[in-house]
């Protein structure tokens, strides 16, 4: 141990002019990023200087504020195979480092530095904040990484205490209150923004996305003004949109240019009336968050004063994105075994399942408001069956449907009627549709209503054929709305479940997440199928990451009284040098500021003793209780840091997060990509990449009581959570978010696995700073990780090859699903009279005869003279009549590649290979598991093609063989 501050040290450095002020600012501002005071321009030689060779970035340091000409040097090994990657503000500056200077010669083994050219605003140099990122890669090892703030200016400071007059953490809490006239237009952490205090329709405030200072305020009454207005914005700035208190937003409203959306032509009962959003200039539309009331309608029956509440997180371009904080957990069980009914969970209000009518099994549906997620049946009075706002709604809310009746002249009727309720007139794109199964539900053939409105809303009309059963509860859940977003089958936002497709790993219970979208709306994010014992038994996934990331920052303790912000600087000077040798720069007195860079693994190591830290003799501003309490606070906090860093550190999680030497991230992303360019070359298909779809498959294909589940909870939420901070496919006019996905062709996607895993790892670090200077987060976590009854509590850090294979399948499963479309049809013969697709056929031309003027005509079927493969064509029964059944009706499927020369004596078709079926259907290691009922559904990507058929008669034909003549 070194020899410890002594007081007079103490005193006086808080004696010097200025600097009790400034220590007390930056205690109370406490962020782990915060820029050091060091003024004016320092030279090369002194930077050079800075760092220890163990850092990746010998300079600039961290927080040091620099003006003038400027360079980086980067510390590597002295190895020809080494190579490195620089990124300044996101923009790739590594040819700035010079060949000459690349290959600059140092002894064998050791580490040489390598300076940088002159950079400037070309290189994105920008006045204020600055990130720099670097990684060196090094055949063999672990890729080395490092990542820092700085401030710079093109003119010296000359005794300015900073670039910018305000500056905010990394991660800050972020809300637009709503139009209130004469308040703030939002709100950064503690501080109101811009007094909203126009006349007209509308106000825009317009932040630099950098610093978040204000740049303008202005006022509109009219679309078309607004709309140029916004035109003009670069995306370097951060724009806030709100109609004013008791106004509507003007018609023709059109925000696309900040990545809203252009209603002028939108109905108008979903046309915004009261609106805001949050966006940026030169974004994509669609990309921004909104929140907006519509007309009151019986299907949409509530109004919420729109409002944003979030955190600004910066991402990989150092910019501000904002994310919402709300979200909501959902739990749907049904037939769950606790009460004897099904039951539907949102957060801690509990539903049931209402009486079953007529004594049978059937289906339920809740309904719900996707702004506040309230039945859209009730109100928060008496006066309503289904009251909202109680902990529990015993059997009052939605709609029971007898369809398992043993009555035709009842199941019938109700399945029409749900159908009807499904997507008629009624249903609103701003509704959650959540529907499960009560008892038995189905004894009779579904009829064609309820079997396509299942099917508009992206499950399998034809699964609902497998559910019959007089006998067995089969279950059947599904979570949707008549937003076109979730009608996308396999690839939507719809989410389904039924106990048929056990081999899939489902049973009819879903728990997970409920995430605002871009529209504020409510929207399935991570879920899980599992089941209601495994829940009962602590088993199931947790879900609580990414909440927690989300939520509003906590203020630091020690910030409440001139006594503990006395206290905490001077514990935190001492306790800085003793753990570092010889530290420098003005933040010495925040020990905070040291919880995230390269220094924070010795403090997260550093055990505060106490005893050896005494009332000083001389204190100065703080009591013995208040020194008291500024030990145990920050014992407290280096406890879980060190307990956290051993979580989300490169021992465990970061480790996995890093592109460099992961077995899931990286190899998630070149398995996509290296099957897309060994089986998907034929295809142009633009693909999504969106690590929550691959990360749901991931977890719905796990075997659930394995060892490898929890991990993969967290390793997960840690995929999604990195995602969701970066846009990680390089897209400098997409905002980060829950909703993003990369946009690439799939044969482009091997050439991109390492950029797309290289910026999840950096948006990673961006989470994970979010993390480390924020107390309510750090608290959290660091207490949940070392309670070993917790879920977060991990037994071993070892990562099972079956889970890099899960989420490896899961890649190449959602890939493979988007591009499909572009390879395989459907043939479709629906409600025809048989029972096989040899039985039908069509008209082939034989012959024509002059004298009579007649042609024949011969019923031939493309199929009957062929073998077609089991695993590509199914048969379903089907009715075409809504209250009786007959059997004699089918739908018949056959897939295949594009047929050739329909209509002609040479019509042919390739149906897909054993090896493709077995990858789409089978259960092996690797295979995708789908069931050929999901791709055959009508809510499948895959599109209907008729045929293959001779001619041009529409007509199809049964009597194979038989003739006609036809003038």
């Amino acid at each position: 141990m070194r020899e410890k501050l002594t007081d007079d040290i103490w005193s006086r450095m808080t004696a010097a002019p200025g600097n009790r002020s400034r220590l007390r600012m930056y205690a109370l501002a406490s962020f782990c990023l915060a820029m050091s005071s060091t003024v004016g321009f320092a030279a090369d030689s002194q930077l050079a200087a800075k760092k220890s060779k163990d850092s990746v970035i010998a300079a600039p340091t961290a927080g040091q504020r620099l003006s003038g000409k400027m360079h980086v040097w980067i510390n590597i090994p002295d190895d020809q195979s080494t190579r490195f990657e620089v990124k300044l503000n996101g923009k790739d500056i590594s040819d700035a480092f010079t060949l000459k200077r690349r290959k600059s010669s140092a002894p064998n083994g050791r580490t040489r530095t390598v300076q940088s050219d002159a950079l400037t605003a070309h290189d994105g140099m920008r006045t204020g904040r600055n990130l720099l990122t670097a990684r060196v890669l090094m055949a063999g090892k672990a890729p080395k990484r490092e990542q820092l703030y700085f401030e710079w200016s093109q003119q010296p400071l000359l005794g300015a205490t900073s670039v910018s007059a305000v500056q905010y953490p990394p991660a800050v809490g972020f809300v637009v209150p709503g139009p209130t006239k004469g308040g703030p237009v939002v709100k950064i952490g503690a501080d109101g923004i811009q007094t909203s205090n126009c006349d007209s329709a509308l106000q825009v405030l317009v932040l630099d996305r950098s610093e978040l200072t204000q740049k303008d305020y202005q006022c509109f009454d009219e679309s078309a003004s607004l709309k140029t207005y916004l035109a003009a914005r670069s995306n370097a700035e951060l724009v806030v949109v709100t109609t004013m208190e008791g106004r509507t937003a003007p018609a023709g409203l059109n925000t696309s240019a900040i990545g809203g959306n252009d209603y002028s032509a939108t109905p108008a009962t979903l046309s915004p009336s009261g609106y805001m959003i949050i966006g940026a200039g030169q974004t994509k539309a669609g990309q921004a968050t909104e929140n907006y009331y519509v007309e009151t309608t019986a299907a949409a029956p509530f109004q919420y004063a729109p409002y944003l509440t979030g955190i600004l997180l910066h991402d990989n371009n150092n910019y501000y994105a904002f994310h919402p904080s709300e979200m909501a957990t959902f739990t749907v069980s049904p037939n769950d075994p606790s009460r004897s009914k099904s039951v539907v969970q949102i957060n801690d209000q509990v539903y049931t399942n209402p009486h079953q009518s007529y004594g049978a099994g059937g289906f339920w549906l809740l309904t719900l408001d996707r702004f506040g997620l309230q039945p859209i049946d009730s109100n928060w009075s008496g006066g309503s069956v289904c009251v909202y706002g109680g902990k529990l709604n015993d059997g009052t809310c939605g709609q029971f449907y007898p369809t398992g009746s043993n009555d035709t002249s009842v199941a019938y009727p109700a399945m029409t009627a749900l159908a009807t309720a499904l997507t008629g007139a009624n249903q609103s794109p701003r509704n959650l549709l959540v529907l499960t199964t009560v008892g038995t539900p189905l004894v009779y053939l579904p009829n064609k209503e309820l079997g396509q409105a299942v099917a508009q809303l992206g499950a399998s009309e034809y699964v609902l054929q497998k559910v019959i059963s007089e006998s067995v509860q089969n279950t059947y859940t599904l979570i949707s709305s008549s937003d076109d977003d979730f009608s996308q089958g396999l690839t939507g936002k719809a989410i389904f479940s039924t106990s048929v497709y056990s081999q899939q790993k489902q049973t009819g219970y879903v728990r997970g997440l409920l995430r605002r979208d871009r529209k504020s709306l409510f929207s399935p994010g991570t879920y899980a199928h599992e089941s209601a014992e495994q829940v009962a038994q602590g088993k199931g996934r947790v879900f609580e990451l990414e909440p927690l990331l989300w939520s509003q920052p906590v203020a630091w303790p020690l910030t409440d009284t001139p006594g503990h912000i006395a206290a905490y600087q001077q514990l935190s000077y001492q306790v800085i040098n003793n753990v570092l040798t010889n530290p420098s720069g003005d933040h010495l007195y925040d020990v905070r500021y040291y919880y995230f860079g390269s220094q924070a693994t010795k403090f997260g190591e550093y055990k505060l003793d106490k005893n050896e830290y005494p009332y000083p003799a001389n204190a100065n501003g703080f009591s013995q209780a208040e020194w008291t309490d500024a030990l145990g606070q920050i014992g407290t906090e280096l406890g879980y840091l060190g307990q956290v860093q051993s979580f989300l550190g490169p021992d465990w999680v970061g480790g996995i997060m890093s592109a460099g030497t992961t077995p899931m991230v990286l190899s998630m992303f070149q398995a996509a990509g290296d099957l897309a360019e060994t089986e998907l070359s034929a295809s142009q298909a633009q693909v999504r990449v969106d690590t929550s779809a691959i990360l749901n498959l991931a977890i719905s294909g796990l075997e659930l009581l394995g060892d490898f589940y929890d991990p993969a909870s967290v390793l997960g939420d840690a995929l999604t959570l990195a995602s969701q901070t970066s846009a990680f496919g390089d897209d400098s006019q997409s905002l980060p978010g829950a909703e993003y996905a990369a946009i690439a062709e799939a044969t482009a996607l091997a050439g991109k696995a390492e950029t797309f895993a290289v910026n999840v790892e950096n948006g990673y670090n961006m989470m994970v700073q979010a993390i480390y200077c924020d107390w309510g987060k750090l608290s959290y976590i660091g207490q949940q990780v070392a309670d070993t009854s917790s879920p977060w509590y991990q037994t071993s850090k070892t990562i099972s090859p079956n889970l890099v294979a899960a989420f490896d399948t899961a890649a190449k499963k959602s890939t493979y699903l988007q591009a499909l479309p572009t390879l395989i049809y459907k043939d479709a013969w629906l409600y025809q009279q048989a029972t096989s697709p040899s039985q039908v056929g069509s008209w082939k031309l034989m012959e024509c005869n002059n004298k009579t003027g007649k042609c024949e005509y011969k019923c031939t079927s493309y199929y009957a003279t062929r073998s077609i493969p089991a695993n590509v064509t199914r048969t379903y029964g089907t009715l075409n009549d809504s209250t009786t059944g007959d059997n004699t009706i089918h739908d018949l499927y056959v897939l295949s590649q594009p047929i050739k020369s329909q209509g002609s004596d040479y019509v042919s078709q390739v149906y897909p290979s054993d090896a493709l079926m077995t990858l789409l259907t089978g259960s092996g290691p690797g295979d995708f598991n789908l069931s050929l009922d999901s791709l055959l559904s009508s809510s499948s990507l895959l599109k209907n093609q008729a045929g293959p058929v001779y001619s041009n008669v529409a007509s199809a034909c049964y009597n194979i063989g038989g003739t006609k003549f036809v003038p």
